[in-house]
C-alpha cells in the first residue's frame, strides 16, 4: 500500500495536484486465517488530509451524474496531465524486484510526507524507541516455508532461511569487533526463531504498530532484511544504514546510488570493506 501511495504523492507534487488516500481502514482476513501474529491493520496510523472526504464525494458524484471524462490508472509518474476534468487513479503495487522504480531519488519528500500524516498517537510512540544496532526483519506469516515443496531460496514469496540471518550477524559483530545488540522483528514462533534467539544480545521487539517498527528498523545502524519482503525494503529505503541482503538472482539496488550508503550481500560488504 505504501508503495501505491509514494507513486501517487509524487505525481500529485510534479503536477500540483490534490492528493487523497483511501484504503488503510481495510480488514485483511488473510492474517486472521492463517493465525498470524500481525493484523494489519492500519487504521489509527494516519491523519486524514483536510478536504479529501469532500473530494470523494465530488468523485462519486462525477461518477453517477457521468460528468466525470476520464479516469486515468496508474500512469507514468512523468506523463503529462491534461485540462478536462479527471481523475488520476493509483492502486497498483510495482512489479518486484524494483519495487521503489520511478522515486528513487525523490526519498527526501518520500520520507517528509510520510513522517507528516503519521498520528500523534504514533509519532510519541516512535519518539520513545531506541535505534537499534543491528534491526533484523525475519518474514513468515504467509510466506512459503523451507518445508514446502514449492520452497526456493530466495524465490517470490518464499520464507528467507533462518541460517542467513544468524550467518550475516555473527560476520557483522566480528568485523566490527564487538557483540553489538540485534532488534528481532517478526511474525515468526519463538520456535521457528531459536537459532537467532541463541546468539545472545538479541531483543525481539516489542508489540509495536506495523509503521513504528519499519520506521524503527530504518533508524539502525544495520539492516539484514528479509529478502522480497516490502516491509523489510521499504525500512531500507528510508534508512541510511548498512543493508545486507540475501544474494537472489534478481537483486536490485533499493536506494538511489547517491546514497552512498552499502545495499548488497554480506560477501560484498567484506570485500568492500577490504579495498583500501
Amino acid at each position: 500500500m505504501l508503495l501505491v501511495w509514494a507513486r501517487a504523492l509524487l505525481f500529485a507534487h510534479r503536477n500540483r495536484l490534490p492528493l487523497d488516500v483511501y484504503g488503510w481502514q481495510q480488514t485483511r482476513i488473510g492474517p486472521w486465517i492463517r493465525r498470524e501474529t500481525r493484523k494489519r491493520l492500519y487504521q489509527r496510523y494516519f491523519r486524514t488530509a483536510d478536504g479529501s472526504l469532500h473530494r470523494w464525494y465530488r468523485y462519486a458524484a462525477l461518477r453517477l451524474t457521468g460528468r466525470l471524462a476520464t479516469i486515468v490508472t496508474d500512469p507514468n509518474l512523468d506523463a503529462p496531465i491534461s485540462n478536462e476534468i479527471q481523475f488520476y487513479r493509483f492502486r497498483e503495487v510495482p512489479l518486484p524486484p524494483d519495487y521503489f522504480s520511478g522515486f528513487h531519488t525523490d526519498r527526501d519528500l518520500v520520507r517528509a510526507e510520510l513522517r507528516r500524516m503519521l498520528t500523534p498517537n504514533i509519532e510519541s510512540e516512535l519518539v520513545r524507541q531506541t535505534a537499534p544496532d543491528i534491526a533484523v526483519h525475519v518474514r513468515r506469516g504467509d510466506f512459503v516455508p523451507e518445508n514446502d515443496p514449492r520452497f526456493e531460496p530466495g524465490g517470490r514469496c518464499c520464507v528467507t532461511p533462518i541460517p542467513f540471518f544468524v550467518g550475516a550477524i555473527q560476520q557483522i559483530r566480528n568485523r566490527c569487533g564487538e557483540n553489538l545488540g540485534v532488534t528481532l522483528f517478526s511474525d515468526g514462533r519463538p520456535k521457528e526463531l531459536s537459532p537467532i534467539l541463541e546468539l545472545g544480545n538479541v531483543n525481539v521487539a516489542s508489540q509495536n504498530a506495523d509503521i513504528v517498527d519499519m520506521l524503527l528498523m530504518s533508524m539502525a545502524s544495520f539492516i539484514i532484511p528479509s529478502a522480497r519482503s516490502t516491509f523489510s525494503y521499504w525500512s531500507a529505503f528510508l534508512s541510511d544504514a548498512t543493508v545486507i541482503r540475501f544474494p537472489y538472482r534478481e537483486r536490485v539496488p533499493i536506494r538511489a546510488a547517491e546514497t552512498n550508503s552499502f545495499d548488497g550481500t554480506i560477501d560484498e560488504w567484506e570485500r568492500a570493506r577490504t579495498i583500501p
